[in-house]
């Protein structure tokens, strides 16, 4: 097991006292808030065409490709 080849040692208690007054005395980073991105462009709400992607398009009939009757 990885746990008995560990071995403790001593830390070095100036050391860490000192490495904590150093981060203690650093000034708290600044909170930059968020810019937000511009809202979407407001989409068409028509109605939905279904394609059919497993036909061969050229052949799909789709009512905005046929002149309106009169």
């Amino acid at each position: 097991m990885l746990c008995r080849q560990l071995q403790w040692v001593q830390s070095n208690a100036d050391a860490i006292r000192r490495v904590q007054e150093e981060l203690a005395a650093q000034p708290a980073p600044i909170h930059v808030p968020r810019e937000r991105k511009p809202a979407p462009k407001q989409l068409d709400d028509g109605p939905l065409i279904l394609v059919e992607t497993a036909r061969p398009l050229p052949t799909l009939q789709l009512p905005e490709n046929n002149p309106p009757a009169h």
